[in-house]
């Protein structure tokens, strides 16, 4: 039981680097998305409106959810609800990620997904494109990842919110018959 009061200590210490990577991820992710949208509709590629506004909306409401969080405890001081709309979140960020993932990842053709310089592009633009669609795929996924840590920190937070840690005892030394 101590090894598991330390591990969750350990979380608690090192997650504020981790939130402060999440929001960045979750700023980033947007304007990739915008500009994806933007540069295939001016050059007619292309584009599943669906599930790129779908896949919009998921990280718009994530922004939300971690800004509400974050900033305005007070907004929603039930955790529990709290949880509900992580969990939410986490599980749309399994589903629409796999979506995103089989209905865009060849909507560029036969164009290699880490856009090589040495590849014969239609026009000089698409690899620019291209990189634009490889960034956003790649940080979605590790959106995804970051979302899915989250939901289980909320998770182990439930479960230890009323075990205070007390580095002082020594569970070990009430064993002991020498």
């Amino acid at each position: 039981m101590k090894d598991l009061k330390k591990f969750y200590r350990t979380i608690i210490d090192n997650w504020t680097p981790f939130c402060l990577i999440q929001c960045i991820l979750f700023i980033t992710c947007p304007i990739l998305e915008y500009t994806k949208i933007i540069l295939y509709y001016e050059y007619k590629l292309p584009l599943e409106y669906t599930i790129e506004f779908l896949y919009l909306f998921l990280i718009i409401f994530q922004l939300v959810l971690i800004t509400s969080s974050l900033f305005c405890c007070c907004c929603i001081p039930d955790v529990a609800l709290t949880n509900f709309f992580l969990s939410i979140s986490a599980i749309l960020w399994i589903i629409i990620p796999i979506i995103y993932s089989v209905k865009t990842v060849h909507d560029l053709g036969e164009i290699p997904f880490f856009c090589p310089s040495n590849y014969d592009y239609k026009f000089s633009r698409l690899r620019f494109i291209c990189q634009i669609r490889t960034s956003n795929f790649i940080l979605m996924w590790i959106a995804s990842i970051s979302v899915l840590f989250s939901w289980i920190y909320s998770l182990i937070s439930e479960i230890f919110r009323d075990v205070h840690v007390n580095d002082d005892v020594d569970f070990e030394s009430n064993n002991d018959d020498n």
